[in-house]
């Protein structure tokens, strides 16, 4: 007689380990795609913006009034930076990055007509002020309208105010404000040439102002958007006055950026030790027109050597590509571009040199002997937990000894340490993964040790305590071995409903008993699929099909499972109470791969 059985999955491990193969290899996260989501939002502000500005002698050529095209990392990812400034170049693509900016830069291309030199120095309020130098020149720019060629050059000093807006009175109640930046450059250009052939050369300056913002709305991502040549056009300010008497304006440039370290350390969507990679886009609109976009990637191994990439002007006539590397070590940098410039016929290469260390202090001299650092071996060692650790606890201990001098933090909390050496602590588990970071200082050394814990899924698994009473009963050693091999693969199958619990993808209920060999239904199946692709939720306001009402627990499941073409209806009903049988199963789950 057949078993009928054999037409279902009878044994929910079964669809469990499917998933559980599917899930080891899904390393995307769908929160990532909110990411360009908000890129679009801001490229179509940007589309929507006018800034009117009258033609000048400079626009007759289509040079920008204080243009700005400077630092080589900036330049290796197609000039897309306004989302990620995080380092002195900040104050030319945007001051709201600052407040997470320190040391020097001296840059140069094309020399030794074009450098620049910049500075961030945080006051450890969270401010930080900014000076930079520039001088650039560009030669034999060929006119819009005519045969005519100029050349142009500048000296132009920037002076860069910004804070995190926790340090400032009022704003600091606004929520996260830890991680927003706002800043503003105050733009004077103290030489500008102009040299037309075939008329006299012209001198000028001129005054312009730059607002910037960014927002770290995940360990991992960040938005900027920047606001360039903002001041009204007069005689005084907002344009260049040239020594003829006559006014070039500059019109406002609206920078809207997005950045993502796609992987990195545990805070990532990715985790790769000793990698990181981040992705920024960038869209640009002046006078009224959609303008531009720009898209850069970096890529950085193990902290030393960045390899990066870049594609400038997407959506124009002139879209070009750039590449780069960089390296960083003892607190110097180096990077280096190959770019196609806006007024140039072939590649330039820039190069910027860095001095970011640990520490940018300043203090003043003193006649005073200088201290010198004594170094200690261990100053401190972590003896619980182990690396990796695994637990089913809501809690853990951190526990170690520290030398006499020696601090810890444990998550940037303090620890009290006894006056024998010991320290000790409970943290709280949240279910998954867990960071923990200790800081551990003596003197002006500080060293960082990270602990990565799991908390796992607590399960009680039916069969296993079955087969536990079954062994005390169990009268031979023939029956006692044969039991004791049944445990161990009841104990393998229960590690990976352990390990799809953690994720969320299969709901334990607490205290209650989970039966490996029950039945899966089509509606409990649902669940499982969407959760352990990363697939979102809808809202249910009417009913699916006839048997599935919008109240039903599992009605969201069905829908997106229905709209993936991971299931599907059996006429006019779904039927999410029936079991899933062994064909139906198997046709699910070649579906489920294709949505990798």
């Amino acid at each position: 007689m057949k078993n009928p059985k054999s037409e279902t999955i009878n044994t929910k491990q079964y669809l469990i380990t499917k998933i559980l193969n599917f899930k080891q290899v899904l390393g995307f996260d769908i929160r990532i795609l909110n990411l360009f989501k908000i890129s679009i939002l801001g490229f179509s502000i940007c589309s929507v913006l006018f800034f009117p500005v009258s033609a000048t002698t400079l626009s007759d050529f289509n040079y920008p009034p204080f243009y700005l095209n400077i630092g080589s990392r900036p330049q290796a990812m197609g000039n897309a930076f306004a989302g990620q400034s995080n380092d002195q170049n900040s104050s030319f693509y945007n001051p709201g990055g600052l407040p997470w900016s320190k040391g020097v830069m001296v840059f140069g291309k094309s020399l030794p007509n074009n450098i620049a030199a910049a500075q961030a120095y945080p006051t450890g309020f969270g401010a930080t002020y900014g000076i930079a130098i520039v001088q650039t020149s560009i030669q034999s720019i060929e006119a819009a309208a005519s045969t005519k060629r100029a050349d142009v050059s500048n000296s132009m000093l920037i002076l860069s105010a910004s804070s995190k807006i926790a340090a400032l009175p009022i704003l600091n109640m606004i929520p996260d404000s830890q991680n927003i930046g706002i800043g503003a450059n105050l733009k004077y250009i103290f030489g500008e040439t102009l040299m037309v052939s075939g008329e006299f050369d012209k001198t000028g300056s001129g005054i312009e102002m730059d607002l910037g913002g960014m927002y770290k709305f995940l360990p991992w991502a960040s938005v900027g958007l920047s606001a360039l040549n903002i001041l009204p056009q007069s005689s005084a300010i907002g344009a260049i006055r040239w020594n003829t008497g006559e006014i070039d304006g500059a019109g406002t440039i609206i920078n809207t950026g997005i950045s993502a370290k796609l992987v990195g350390d545990a805070r990532s969507p990715i985790y790769v030790e000793g990698n990181e990679a981040t992705i920024n886009i960038d869209s640009r609109s002046q006078r009224g027109t959609l303008g531009t976009s720009s898209i850069g990637l970096e890529w950085g191994f193990r902290g030393f050597l960045f390899l990066r990439a870049g594609l400038a002007e997407l959506g124009s006539s002139n879209d070009t590509s750039s590449l780069g590397l960089g390296m960083r070590a003892f607190g110097w940098g180096l990077d280096l571009s190959s770019f196609v410039g806006r007024f140039a016929n072939s590649r330039i290469v820039s190069l910027s040199i860095i001095y970011d260390p640990e520490e940018w202090i300043f203090e003043k001299k003193t006649e005073k002997t200088e201290e010198k650092t004594i170094e200690i071996k261990d100053p401190a060692i972590i003896s619980f937990p182990s690396d990796e650790a695994e637990t089913y606890d809501d809690r853990i201990k951190i526990a170690g000894n520290a030398k006499p001098g020696v601090e810890v933090k444990i998550n940037n909390q303090p620890a009290f340490i006894e006056t024998n050496g010991n320290f000790e602590a409970q943290l709280p588990l949240n279910p998954g993964k867990n960071l923990i970071l200790i800081d551990i200082k003596y003197g002006n050394t500080i060293s960082k040790i990270s602990k990565k814990v799991l908390r796992k899924a607590k399960i009680v698994i039916s069969e296993e305590k079955k087969l536990e009473e079954a062994l005390k009963k169990a009268a031979t050693a023939d029956e006692q071995a044969k039991i004791k091999k049944d445990i161990k693969l009841v104990l393998e199958r229960k590690r990976k409903v352990e390990a799809l619990a953690t994720l969320g993808v299969v709901e334990v209920v607490p205290d209650s008993e989970f039966k490996l060999e029950a039945l899966v239904t089509r509606g409990e199946l649902s669940s499982w699929l969407v959760k352990a692709a990363g697939l979102p939720l809808p809202r249910v306001t009417a009913p699916i099909f006839i048997d599935v009402p919008e109240t039903h627990p599992y009605a969201p499941y069905i829908k997106v499972s229905v709209q993936y073409g991971l299931m599907a209806a059996i006429g006019d009903k779904f039927m999410p109470d029936a079991a899933v049988s062994k064909t139906e199963a198997e046709e699910i789950f070649k579906k489920f791969g294709a949505i990798r």
